[in-house]
């Protein structure tokens, strides 16, 4: 059941991944691009759960063969909190500067 879920999946990426004993391979990155977000759209909107849970996994497959890997922004988050009073008013204040200085040269 799920072999032919999955290979009824992949036919949604046209071509550009082939899957072979478990193992997908990309064979077009710019096909690809184009296609994975039919895949990542039954993966969320799907209304059979098989078929979610089959194009969540083919996503997270296909993803790692492409080179990209789930990561967290957890320790950047930390950061960042720790120099906010410092950081974040002189920004707004220079985001608001150049924004300003933008809209008067399009008005003029």
């Amino acid at each position: 059941m799920y072999l032919e879920k999955q290979a009824e999946l992949i036919k949604l990426l046209d071509g550009s991944v082939e899957l072979k004993d478990s193992k997908i391979t990309v064979i077009d990155d710019i096909k690809l691009r184009g296609s994975i977000e039919k895949l990542v759209k039954m993966a969320v909107l799907s209304e059979d759960e098989v078929e979610k849970y089959v194009a969540r996994y083919l996503v997270r497959l296909v993803a790692a063969e492409a080179g990209v890997h789930p990561s967290s922004i957890h320790d950047l988050a930390s950061i960042q909190a720790r120099f906010t009073i410092c950081i974040w008013p002189e920004a707004a204040v220079i985001y608001r500067t150049f924004s300003q200085c933008l809209l008067s040269i399009c008005v003029d």
